[in-house]
């Protein structure tokens, strides 16, 4: 079991961040033909649940994107029953109603903050999330306030960067939105070529590029 685990997390780190969620799901689910216990294995199930709810996002029919985000709060809430706690299973259901820009996503992002807070990890990128959710529904006082809460708390971190960067952007806000790309630019700078080569970087490239490109007209 030690191996398939290990193959599980071969295929995720390199899916995720190409946004190859369609492959991930067809390996995940080929590698549990051959071992039905991966459907009791917390790890698998939350990962699982991660590229349906993701792919979710890239279908065009409402009803195709709500079945798959509605098969992800099952297996999240099937790893909840092996781990109450378990800040990614309990995320990933408040993902899915942040996704919905439901209400309910606060409430999920809240307790994995604070969860992780008392655990004494790192809580930047658990407080920004809170701010995403308020900014979901429109509550950008708020939102502004979990945001800068979760870029002060760290550690550094170019995701936590672009989340506020991209805040201020839609609120039209430019001054700030420049500020932070340029301080995005320069950490992706300081990143590995593998990190720099993936789709997820280029597209925070291009935001970059657009931003300020839409500034200097």
């Amino acid at each position: 079991m030690e191996k398939v685990e290990q193959s599980l997390r071969t295929i995720y780190s390199l899916t995720v961040n190409n946004y190859k969620f369609s492959q991930a799901i067809k390996e995940f689910e080929s590698l549990a033909k051959g071992f039905p216990e991966l459907w009791g294995n917390e790890y698998f199930l939350i990962k699982l649940a991660f590229f349906y709810d993701h792919l979710a996002l890239q279908q065009k029919k409402r009803q195709a994107r709500f079945k798959m985000e509605n098969f992800a709060m099952e297996l999240y809430k099937k790893a909840l029953t092996l781990d109450t706690k378990s800040t990614s299973a309990l995320w990933g259901i408040g993902r899915v109603w942040w996704h919905r820009k439901s209400k309910k996503a606060i409430s999920y992002a809240k307790k994995v903050y604070f969860l992780v807070k008392k655990d004494g990890e790192p809580t930047g990128l658990k407080a920004q999330v809170i701010g995403l959710c308020y900014k979901a529904v429109e509550n950008y006082e708020r939102a502004e306030y979990w945001l800068l809460r979760g870029y002060e708390e760290g550690p550094p971190d170019s995701g936590l960067t672009l989340n506020i960067c991209k805040f201020y952007s839609d609120v039209g806000d430019h001054r700030k939105a420049v500020l932070y790309a340029k301080r995005l630019r320069g950490q992706l700078g300081r990143e590995d070529e593998k990190v720099r080569s993936t789709k997820f970087a280029k597209d925070i490239e291009k935001f970059i590029d657009e931003l300020l490109g839409q500034i200097q007209k």
